[in-house]
């Protein structure tokens, strides 16, 4: 698989409006999604993806399922 950069979609702004609603700011899943936000250098990856195959998820993608899933646990 190799990284082929694609920024993370915003938040749709009616979800954006339904989450700030339900949700305090000191909410878990508030603040992980605040904060991975911004996690959007590729850069830092580029190394570990080859140059030639499908296109891989997003390494900003994949730490958020990896955080949430241990939040889960």
């Amino acid at each position: 698989m190799c990284l082929k950069p694609q920024p993370l979609q915003p938040i749709p702004d009616d979800t954006f409006q339904l989450v700030d609603s339900r949700l305090p700011t000191i909410n878990l899943y508030r603040q992980i999604g605040d904060k991975l936000a911004d996690f959007d250098n590729y850069l830092d990856f580029v190394e570990l993806y080859p140059a030639k195959g499908q296109p891989a998820f997003s390494p900003a993608l994949l730490v958020l399922v990896t955080i949430l899933q241990r939040v889960e646990c």
